[in-house]
């Protein structure tokens, strides 16, 4: 089983980019087995609401389209307008 965390300062920045990227990094990571995405130190208190909302929005998506279609899979997936934010 792996734990793969990402980093609390990443949802504290609010970029829903930059969450996107470090959630199908740290996927990408666990092709190989079970696996647990975390939060490093957990949710920080001043995160916006909307950036845990994008982090559990990716999680399901990535884990979904990537990892559930086929572990071998190494594509960067176009991100859907209607998970959280619009394309890049």
């Amino acid at each position: 089983m792996y734990s793969i965390n990402v980093d609390a300062a990443v949802l504290l920045s609010g970029s829903p980019y930059g969450i996107r990227d470090a959630v199908q990094s740290c996927l990408a990571g666990a092709r190989h087995g079970p696996h647990i995405l975390n939060l490093g130190h957990g949710v920080v208190k001043e995160t916006p609401e909307e950036a845990v909302q994008t982090f559990c929005d990716a999680a399901k998506f990535f884990t979904k389209n990537v990892l559930d279609s086929n572990p071998c899979n190494k594509q960067v997936l176009s991100w859907p307008s209607q998970v959280g934010v619009s394309g890049p």
